[in-house]
């Protein structure tokens, strides 16, 4: 398996500029700059901010696992720093924090008020980063070679986190793989869903990994948000164009407000890495979701075991819509039924509503 093989990437476009929202109103702005000018026009005694690669920090500890550079960090409405209780001038902070590693307390403040942020500098080494993905391949070739063995709590454990651990740099990324594969063991495993425990594991994962430009990262990152029926996110971060075409579909399927869409089947395949970091119940609605829509998928729709979604909610989801739209654009007579039963299992009200309207103008 190579872990490095190239990324998809949709077709370039313009790329889409930078929103940042003001603190004291509603005003929104594409430079740190313009935000700077506006605060000291309009607010002259608003709170001071800090603002990390333009996105205003927030007050929960912030992971930072890329390196930085001074222009990447930026103030507003700000008259002194400090970092670690250690003054810094502003015009100095974003030199200082780039050179920062580990847990670091930073406060700004002005003369109204003052705030404080958290940061854990977490960058790792290139090398560690390469040795913890050379791990996780070997567990997963281990997995298809060796009979009986398979990706458990034990096996993640002695097989994964204990082989990961020289790699100190890349603990977070190790730890954000883990949580994953924790949670892939489980639904291996068949084991009844716990809702609250799965949405922990993978909400960790994502938070670890989803600053991480690396297949691995990608590829896990794409199918928690696939999972979690957040299906424009998955096809951006998709490691393939098999996975990218899945999700963008059912992301089009919940937007569209006329006929459905993509009636083709989608004939690019996941990635290696992708096809094993999924479970069967995954694959299952992958292969559902990739069918043309039109006569020819009416056995396999009819097919579909829907023993693989029966315990899981956000499964359910992607089923019945997939489902409920193949049927609206095949015209078969139940289709209003079908759509009442994918508004009852998570697909959203305003998607049920234009259906049913389609429906009405139809007849």
């Amino acid at each position: 398996m190579d872990f490095h093989e190239e990324i998809y990437a949709p077709p370039p476009g313009p790329p889409e500029p930078p929103r940042i929202n003001c603190l004291e109103c509603e005003g929104v702005f594409t430079t740190s700059d313009a935000l700077h000018e506006h605060v000291f026009t309009s607010h002259p005694i608003a709170s001071p901010v800090l603002l990390h690669r333009g996105v205003v920090c927030g007050s929960a500890t912030l992971l930072v696992q890329r390196a930085t550079k001074p222009a990447d960090w930026s103030v507003v409405n700000c008259d002194w720093t400090r970092v670690d209780e250690v003054v810094v001038p502003p015009e100095r902070l974003g030199e200082h924090l780039s050179r920062e590693s580990g847990f670091v307390k930073v406060e700004i403040g002005n003369m109204r008020t003052n705030t404080t942020y958290k940061f854990d500098f977490a960058i790792a080494a290139e090398q560690d980063l390469i040795g913890v993905d050379n791990v996780l391949e070997q567990l997963l070739d281990k997995v298809e070679k060796v009979a009986e063995f398979e990706i458990t709590p034990k096996s993640i454990s002695s097989d994964f986190l204990d082989r990961t651990a020289p790699f100190d740099t890349a603990r977070k990324y190790a730890e954000g793989i883990a949580e994953y594969l924790y949670w892939l063991a489980h639904r291996r495993a068949g084991g009844a869903s716990d809702v609250a425990l799965d949405r922990e594991k993978l909400n960790r994962s994502a938070e670890l990994l989803r600053h991480m430009h690396r297949p691995v990262a990608l590829a896990v990152t794409s199918l928690i948000s696939l999972y979690h029926n957040h299906f424009e996110e998955a096809a951006d971060r998709a490691l393939s164009r098999g996975l990218h075409a899945v999700a963008a579909r059912l992301a089009r399927m919940l937007t569209a407000g006329a006929q459905p869409v993509d009636p083709g089947r989608i004939v690019h395949d996941l990635a290696d890495l992708e096809r094993r970091l999924i479970d069967k119940r995954t694959q299952a609605l992958i292969d559902l979701c990739r069918l043309p829509i039109d006569a020819s998928a009416t056995d396999d729709v009819a097919g579909f075991d829907h023993i693989y979604v029966a315990t899981e909610s956000y499964d359910r989801t992607k089923a019945h819509l997939f489902i409920a739209e193949y049927h609206l654009a095949t015209g078969t007579p139940y289709t209003e039924r079908l759509i009442r039963a994918a508004g009852q299992n998570g697909v959203p009200e305003h998607w049920v509503e234009s259906r049913l309207n389609l429906i009405g103008d139809e007849g």
